[in-house]
């Protein structure tokens, strides 16, 4: 056991933990982890190939590298997206850091989902042609084939499943909403006291700080992703924003909102039953 306090921010994908961490990082009173460095991750919460996407998961590496990157005079933050799906992760961070606590943040699932959907679509133009990209355009908008209502896309907004299962195996987590979290300014301060960021700037800009426009914005430094990055935005924005007006068109979202409140570990096989001739 290690005597370092840590606070885990585990969040899910498209919670807002990005605006988080690019708030923390300029305060230098703090420890701030390096973003989703998974270095606890137990399991392939994303069965991906992509380099773009695959999360480096069950390392081999001693915790010396870990413990290198904490500051035992202060509170450390880590910020992770995915240990909130990984139940062993958890359990091997508080055996090893007792101290350590957990806060989670939680969106509206179907907003959540359709944000997550969003996002895919836009880097459908980036990747397009490559792994699991490779598929026209118009399968995003065809529900029965969309890559977003596959297994992992859905399980990612399965909060009632993954809540219990924290809550029957004695894990101690605080759970915030994303909608009245970042979204309204005073509830915003008071979790940043609750996690003890004393020093910080009141005033924010939550677009400036957030992935609001991902992945439309330069991806490297080379000449290549300059040149690559403006073409990007002056040729496919017209075509992503058409296809995600189609998409939220042709969106279940009643169902979906049922769908949501399942407990079971798998919703998969829930959505297949939907009848898409409705």
């Amino acid at each position: 056991m290690y005597k370092h306090t840590i606070y885990f921010l585990i969040g899910c994908p498209r919670t807002g933990s990005t605006f988080l961490h690019n708030i923390l990082k300029n305060n230098n009173k703090i420890n701030l982890l390096p973003k989703e460095n998974h270095f606890f991750l137990t399991k392939n919460v994303f069965k991906k190939s992509s380099h773009f996407d695959q999360p480096k998961f069950n390392l081999k590496t001693p915790i010396k590298y870990y413990l290198d990157k904490l500051d035992i005079n202060k509170i450390n933050y880590d910020i992770n997206t995915l240990y909130f799906y990984d139940l062993k992760a958890l359990k091997i961070i508080k055996k090893k850091f007792p101290k350590s606590k957990f806060f989670c943040f939680l969106r509206n699932p179907v907003n959540r989902h359709i944000s997550h959907s969003v996002t895919q679509i836009k880097k459908y133009y980036l990747y397009k042609g490559r792994s699991e990209f490779r598929f026209p355009i118009s399968d995003f908008y065809n529900l029965k084939k969309s890559v977003v209502f596959q297994n992992q896309m859905l399980l990612l907004s399965n909060y009632h499943y993954y809540k219990n299962l924290i809550k029957i195996n004695n894990i101690n987590c605080k759970y915030y909403s994303y909608e009245n979290l970042f979204k309204k300014k005073n509830n915003y301060i008071k979790f940043l006291n609750d996690i003890k960021i004393k020093n910080f700037k009141k005033n924010f800009d939550y677009p400036k700080h957030s992935q609001k426009n991902y992945p439309i914005k330069m991806y490297d430094i080379s000449y290549f992703g300059k040149i690559k990055s403006l073409v990007f935005k002056r040729y496919y924005k017209k075509k992503i924003d058409e296809t995600i007006l189609k998409f939220k068109e042709k969106y279940p979202f009643k169902f979906m909102k049922k769908l949501f409140l399942k407990k079971n570990s798998n919703l998969r096989n829930h959505f297949k039953k939907f009848n898409f001739t409705k």
